[in-house]
C-alpha cells in the first residue's frame, strides 16, 4: 500500500480530533482553521438551548416524526415516559428492532447488542450513547459503540450516517464492492445506494429488489461495523483490501495528526500495517468466500482476476484474526450452564428428497443363529451372525425373540451420557457409566441431507465464520447434520488420541451411523472420537484435545503412534509406479468438512487393497504382497474397477467379473459378491477368498465362528483356521 501524501498531515501541534468518544475535550475544535464549523456543533448547541425553551416551542418539536422529520400526519409518542420523541404509525413500523406493538422508539434499545441477539435482554439496560439527529442508540462501551460518531455532551452524540466526509474529501461517499457478495462473481451486478454492497439479482432473496433503487439488508437493519472488526475497506484509488477497523485511542500518534473529518475512523491494513482513514461509505464485513477465495469454476472469480502474493497473505492474516475472534467470543460468551439451542430428536430427519430406506418386509431378513435359551443371545460375545455382519437383528425374524441383545439402534438403549462445559472445547460429552470395549455408546443423529444441501449449509456457515460443523456421512448420497436437530452425540468432541469410534450399521435395511468405545471407558470420562474432516478445500481447524499425540490441527495425522503409520501405509511405495500414487488418491474420500464414518482400525484394513485381516493372511499365504492392488478374483495387478459400497471397495479385472458388465459406470458399481451366484438375490453369506456368494435359501453349509467360504474355498477356510 502507498504511503499517504504529506500535506495531509496538520502542522498544528495541539490538533484535537473530535472521532473519538473519549477526547470530550474536544468538543469545538474538531476541525483545522480551513474548514467550516459542522453542524454537529450547531445541533450540540440547539440540543442544550431546546431545554431551556419555552413551552409552546417544545410543543412545537413534538409535533415534528423524529423519523422522517414531517410534521403531517397522526403522531404517535414514544411509550417511554421520559422520551419526547413523536413518529408516525408508518415510521414505527419501518424501524428495525423497534417495539412497535408498544410504540418504544430504538433511543432505548442497544442497536449493537439488539443485532447480535434481539432475545437479548441487556440491550434495553444500561447508560447509552443516543444520536440526536435520528431514533439511534448504543452502549457507551467500546464493543458498542459505532466508529465515526462524535459524542457531543453528556450522553448525546450524532451517529456516522449524519455526516459527509465526501464533500471535503472530494470523492464519491459509497464506493461499490466489486464482485457479489454471495458468489464472488463480478458480472452484471447491483448496487447498494448505501454502502459497499454489490449483488446479482439472481442471488438476492425473493421480493427483496423492488424498483430502481436498491438498498440492501444490512442497510435496512441499520447494521454498522464495530471497533476490531475484520472489513474489505477502500481508500483513495487503491484496490479492496483486507483490514482491521481502529479505536482512535489505540492508534499512533502520527495518525492521528492526520487530517480527517467527522464520520471517518482509523482502519490497519492486514499485510502492511499501514493506517488510513475512511468511512462507512468504504467498508463492508469481510468474509473470504464472498470473493471466491476457494471456487476455482467461477467464470469471473475476483480471485482469479486479480492475483497478488501479498494480497493472498493479507487475506489470510485477515483470515486468522477473524478466526481468533470467534474463538475468543466463543470462551467469554460460552455459557456454562446452558447448551446452545437444538431440536432434540430420535431418529433421523429426512430433508427434502432425501429419503429412509427402511424394508419392514420380512423377506428381506436372515435369521442370525441365536437362540432364545442361548446364555447372551445376540449379545457382543455371542456368534450372532447379524453382529458379525454389523447388522441388527429383525425382531420378528430374530429367534432369540424379546432376549435379543442385537437391537440397540432400534430400542434407543444408550449408555449413560451427558453434556458438560469443558471451558477449553465449549461443551463436550462424558460417560456417568462404566462403558466396556466394543460396547454400544450412543447413534449418531440429525437431519438426513444430500450433498447439494450439505454444500450450502456448508457454504452458509462460512459466510457468517461458524466452524461449528456436525457433519457425517451415511452412504455415497446421504449425510447427517446433527447441527439443528439432533441428540447428545452432537456434544463429542474431536480428539486425536480418541476413546470411541463411528461404524456404519444396517438397522431395518437402512445404513445408521453409531458410535462404539475403543477401549474400556471409566465413568466420568469425556467421550470423543476423531472427526477425520478432509479440508481440502478449507483452512484445517485447531485442534483443543490436549492429548500426547495431538498434530494441533483437525485432519491432520496425529504425532507419533499406530494411527500415523497406518495411514503411511496407503501411501507406500513412496517412490514407485504412477498407479502407486492414484491408489493413494482412490482411497482418500473428499467430503469438504464432513466426519469420515471409518475409524483408524478400518483406515489401516483398507490400506491393505480393500481386504479383512483373514484375506490378507490367505493372500500372504500364497506369497501376494500388501502394497499394491490385486484382483480379488484371480489375485493379479493391472487395471481395475472398484466396488462403491463401503463396507467391501474390493478391485476386480474387467475380463473377471460377469459379462456386460461394461455396460455398467464405475461410480456405482457394486461387484458380484453382494449377490447370490445362484439367483442373484441380496447374498447374506460372502466367500472370504473368491466372489462367490450366496443367499439364506442357496447356502450349503454356515460355519458356527461366522466366516464363511464357498464350496470351493472350504479346505482353504479349514487350513485357515
Amino acid at each position: 500500500m502507498g504511503k499517504r501524501k504529506i500535506d495531509e498531515v496538520l502542522e498544528e501541534p495541539n490538533f484535537r480530533t473530535k472521532c473519538s468518544k473519549f477526547n470530550k475535550e474536544n468538543v469545538v475544535n474538531g476541525f483545522n482553521g480551513d474548514v467550516e464549523m459542522s453542524e454537529v456543533e450547531e445541533n450540540s448547541n440547539s440540543s442544550l438551548s431546546r431545554e431551556s425553551n419555552s413551552n409552546n416551542k417544545f410543543l412545537r418539536t413534538k409535533l415534528i416524526c423524529f423519523s422522517c422529520k414531517s410534521k403531517v400526519g397522526d403522531l404517535i409518542k414514544c411509550s417511554v415516559e421520559s422520551c419526547d420523541k413523536y413518529y408516525h404509525k408508518t415510521c414505527f413500523e419501518k424501524l428495525p428492532y423497534s417495539k412497535s406493538e408498544i410504540n418504544t422508539c430504538l433511543l432505548h434499545v442497544c442497536l449493537s447488542c439488539y443485532i447480535i441477539n434481539p432475545k437479548n435482554s441487556h440491550s434495553t439496560k444500561g447508560e447509552m450513547y443516543k444520536c440526536n439527529k435520528c431514533p439511534t442508540a448504543f452502549h457507551t462501551k467500546e464493543e458498542c459503540y459505532v466508529p465515526g460518531a462524535v459524542l457531543l455532551s453528556n450522553n448525546i452524540m450524532t451517529c456516522p450516517n449524519h455526516f459527509s466526509p465526501e464533500k471535503v474529501r472530494g470523492y464519491p461517499g459509497v464506493m461499490n464492492l466489486c464482485f457479489c457478495v454471495q458468489c464472488g462473481c463480478n458480472d452484471d451486478l447491483l448496487f447498494c445506494n448505501s454502502c459497499p454492497c454489490a449483488i446479482h439479482e439472481k442471488c438476492l432473496k425473493a421480493g427483496t429488489y423492488k424498483g430502481d433503487v436498491f438498498i440492501c439488508d444490512r442497510c435496512k437493519s441499520k447494521k454498522t461495523v464495530s471497533f476490531n472488526d475484520v472489513v474489505w475497506a477502500k481508500v483513495y484509488n487503491l484496490r479492496w483490501w483486507p483490514a482491521k477497523v481502529m479505536n482512535p485511542e489505540n492508534i499512533p500518534v502520527n495518525v492521528k495528526k492526520i487530517k480527517h473529518f467527522d464520520g471517518e475512523f482509523p482502519v490497519q491494513f492486514f499485510g502492511t500495517d499501514e493506517c488510513y482513514w475512511t468511512q462507512n461509505g468504504r467498508v463492508y464485513p469481510f468474509i473470504s468466500k464472498r470473493v471466491g477465495l476457494e471456487d476455482k469454476n467461477l467464470k469471473h472469480n475476483f480471485k482469479k482476476v486479480i492475483s497478488d502474493p501479498r494480497f493472498d497473505n493479507a487475506v489470510k492474516l485477515a483470515l486468522k484474526s477473524l478466526s481468533d475472534q470467534r474463538e475468543m467470543n466463543a470462551i467469554e460468551n460460552g455459557n456454562p450452564k446452558k447448551p446452545p439451542p437444538y431440536k432434540h430428536v430420535k431418529t433421523n430427519r429426512p430433508v427434502g428428497n432425501v429419503q429412509l430406506r427402511t424394508s419392514h418386509d420380512t423377506s428381506d431378513y436372515n435369521p442370525c443363529g441365536c437362540k432364545s435359551g442361548d446364555k447372551d443371545p445376540c449379545g457382543y460375545d455371542s456368534l450372532c451372525l447379524n453382529r458379525s455382519m454389523c447388522t441388527e437383528c429383525y425382531a420378528d425374524v430374530c429367534e432369540a425373540g424379546d432376549r435379543c441383545q442385537n437391537q440397540k439402534f432400534q430400542k434407543l438403549e444408550y449408555a449413560k451420557v451427558k453434556p458438560f462445559w469443558t471451558s477449553t472445547k465449549s461443551w463436550g460429552l462424558k460417560a456417568l457409566e462404566d462403558i466396556k470395549e466394543g460396547h454400544f455408546v450412543i447413534e449418531y443423529l440429525g437431519d438426513l441431507i444430500d450433498e447439494e444441501e450439505c454444500e450450502r449449509r456448508i457454504k452458509q456457515k462460512q459466510e457468517v465464520g461458524d466452524t461449528n460443523f456436525y457433519f457425517c456421512t451415511l452412504d455415497a448420497t446421504r449425510i447427517i447434520d446433527a447441527g439443528p436437530k439432533g441428540n447428545f452425540s452432537r456434544f463429542m468432541n474431536h480428539s486425536c488420541e480418541p476413546n470411541c469410534e463411528t461404524q456404519k450399521w444396517s438397522v431395518n435395511g437402512d445404513g445408521r451411523i453409531g458410535i462404539f468405545a475403543k477401549k474400556d471407558i471409566p465413568a466420568g470420562s469425556e467421550l470423543t472420537f476423531d472427526y477425520q474432516m478432509d479440508f481440502a478445500h478449507y483452512e484445517k481447524l485447531k485442534c483443543y484435545c490436549g492429548s500426547k499425540r495431538c498434530s494441533g490441527l483437525i485432519g491432520k495425522k496425529p504425532q507419533n503412534g499406530i494411527v500415523q503409520y497406518a495411514e503411511e501405509e496407503i501411501s507406500e511405495p513412496s517412490t514407485s509406479s504412477p498407479d502407486s500414487k492414484s491408489t493413494k488418491k482412490k482411497n482418500t474420500k473428499k467430503v469438504n468438512g464432513i466426519i469420515e464414518k471409518n475409524t483408524h482400525k478400518s483406515l489401516k484394513i483398507s490400506s491393505i487393497n480393500g481386504l479383512s485381516p483373514k484375506e490378507e493372511s490367505a493372500f500372504k499365504q500364497n506369497g501376494f504382497k500388501k502394497d499394491r492392488l490385486i484382483c480379488f478374483k484371480c489375485k493379479t495387478g493391472g487395471r481395475f474397477l472398484q466396488c462403491t459400497l463401503e463396507e467391501c471397495k474390493k478391485y476386480f479385472h474387467v475380463r473377471c467379473v460377469r459379462p456386460g458388465i461394461e455396460t455398467v459406470h464405475s461410480s456405482d458399481w457394486e461387484c458380484p459378491r453382494h449377490y447370490c451366484v445362484k439367483c442373484k438375490r441380496l447374498s447374506s453369506y460372502q466367500c472370504f477368498l473368491c466372489p462367490n456368494s450366496y443367499c439364506v435359501k442357496h447356502v450349503v453349509k454356515v460355519p458356527r465362528s461366522g466366516k464363511f467360504a464357498c464350496p470351493k474355498h472350504s479346505k482353504e477356510c479349514l487350513a485357515h483356521d
